[in-house]
């Protein structure tokens, strides 16, 4: 397993909070892991469908097709479907990041699939090769009452439940990802 973040949680910590990796074999190489850290607070009470969100990678991404997405690279996303919390009923975010848009302005498909949520200076672990058939799934812990369901064929990069209360995930909150990307040849050519 590779290390993601300096700082945080140690894995023994992620273990014994629940968080899970499921995965088929065989292990591809297509799929690279990265940080991204939320440029904004994320409430299930107030979003709305269609709402704009934004990450930042916190880690270089290097694509199997030598496509690199730099720290600092956007991720450019969006809310799929939103619950709010009503009489202490569960609240759900699903969420969709599926543009990176480098430092230059210049913008790419990708598909990149949630694998762990943790708080403001947490840190999360993924084996260094994830199969495109692998799942992701958090019990509430990391942050309270919120847990993560995300699978790399899914159409959505994750859904987001808090138990009997509203979602409030705070502007750095961070995000561990799982990047594939959608690009032509010519695409990847052109952006390194």
């Amino acid at each position: 397993m590779k290390r993601i973040l300096a700082t945080g949680l140690a894995t023994a910590l992620l273990v014994s909070s629940g968080y899970a990796i499921a995965q088929d074999q065989p292990q591809t190489a297509q799929l690279v892991e990265g940080n991204a850290q939320l440029d904004s607070s994320l409430n299930s009470k107030s979003a709305k469908q269609g709402d704009v969100v934004t990450a930042k990678l916190t880690s270089t991404v290097r694509t199997s097709q030598g496509v690199e997405l730099p720290r600092g690279t956007k991720l450019l996303g969006h809310i799929d479907q939103v619950t709010a919390s009503d009489a202490k009923s569960p609240s759900k975010l699903v969420l969709t990041f599926d543009k990176a848009q480098l430092k230059n302005g210049k913008e790419l498909a990708i598909k990149a699939t949630i694998a762990g949520i943790t708080p403001v200076n947490g840190a999360a672990e993924v084996p260094q090769e994830v199969s495109t058939k692998a799942s992701f799934e958090e019990p509430p812990g990391e942050i309270a009452g919120v847990s993560l369901r995300s699978a790399v064929e899914d159409g959505n990069s994750g859904t987001l439940t808090g138990e009997h209360r509203d979602i409030s995930l705070l502007r750095g909150t961070q995000l561990l990802i799982v990047v594939a990307p959608q690009l032509s040849s010519s695409t990847a050519e052109g952006a390194q």
